[in-house]
């Protein structure tokens, strides 16, 4: 926990553990210091999350970082949207960062970046061998609590090290303070970036998101660009856009207003929560 420039290395009440509440990384707290010298405190009170992530658990979220590769490895649409249906559902802005667009000398990505753009997601375009984009994503992730997600390979380190260069000196202060080896990536760690009011969240494993915490019903609802359609449906609110009669989603995909892509990944990941729950029913038998 970090005060007036001083870290201190917090534990919480006797009496949360009785209650059963958790604490986790981005939760504000109130703190009562027990130690000046070591600069050591107990945790008296946890306010309540705007949101929280499950993978990684992380509190309070205000923009997600969102890196995908042009190439090296192949951009994928279903992914890209399968964060932003968990991002609108958490109440999370987005920026989706289009790294390494120097290796695509046709510049085939700017079919995607139109695409996300038109639906009215911010993107930034980055080129570390160009040196582009970094000062307008420091533009826009700053003032908030920041997290970086994306595939394998996309190149999240190296952007999360030009966002902040103390960014690895950072981390191996805390991991020094907690007595961890640099390397651990077994938790979570919140660290301030030079922008005014930034942090950016260091968290393990945050490669991928599942929608199969999503009903069924409500998947539509974190598609954002269906809200102009959907009124029109003869079902309202109870139409799918799968295979009902008479929806004004698939009439506005196939009057080209609705992109394909979007649309796929949507009835792909209306097949995966149909499958989920399926599996679920079964096992309550």
């Amino acid at each position: 926990m970090e005060c007036d420039n001083v870290i201190y290395q917090c534990k919480p009440r006797g009496s949360f553990k009785k209650e059963n509440k958790s604490i986790i990384v981005g939760d504000y707290v109130d703190i009562a210091i027990t130690d000046e010298i070591d600069n050591e405190a107990v945790i008296d009170f946890v306010y309540e999350q705007k949101n929280m992530l499950i993978r990684p658990s992380v509190a309070n979220i205000t923009k997600l970082i969102l890196v995908f590769s042009v190439l090296e490895p192949k951009l994928n649409f279903y992914i890209i949207d399968s964060f932003l249906v968990v991002a609108k559902k958490n109440n999370i802005d987005v920026v989706i960062c289009f790294s390494k667009t120097d290796l695509d000398k046709k510049q085939s990505y700017k079919e995607a970046v139109k695409i996300y753009e038109d639906i009215g997601y911010e993107t930034v375009e980055i080129s570390s061998i160009n040196n582009t984009g970094i000062e307008e994503l420091k533009s826009k992730i700053s003032g908030n609590i920041n997290v970086v997600a994306g595939p394998s390979g996309a190149g999240k380190s190296s952007l999360i090290n030009e966002l902040s260069g103390d960014f690895n000196q950072a981390i191996s202060s805390i991991s020094t303070k907690l007595q961890k080896g640099k390397n651990t990536t077994t938790y979570a760690t919140l660290l301030k970036m030079p922008m005014k009011d930034s942090y950016i969240a260091d968290t393990p494993g945050f490669t991928s998101i599942k929608a199969t915490d999503i009903k069924i019903n409500e998947l539509k609802d974190y598609f954002i660009e269906f809200d102009k359609y959907s009124e029109g449906c003869k079902f309202k609110n109870k139409c799918l856009h799968e295979n009902e009669p008479s929806c004004s989603i698939k009439t506005a995909l196939e009057e080209g207003k609705i992109y394909k892509s979007r649309y796929d990944s949507y009835i792909r990941m209306l097949s995966e929560i149909k499958k989920y729950e399926n599996g679920r029913s079964e096992e309550r038998r």
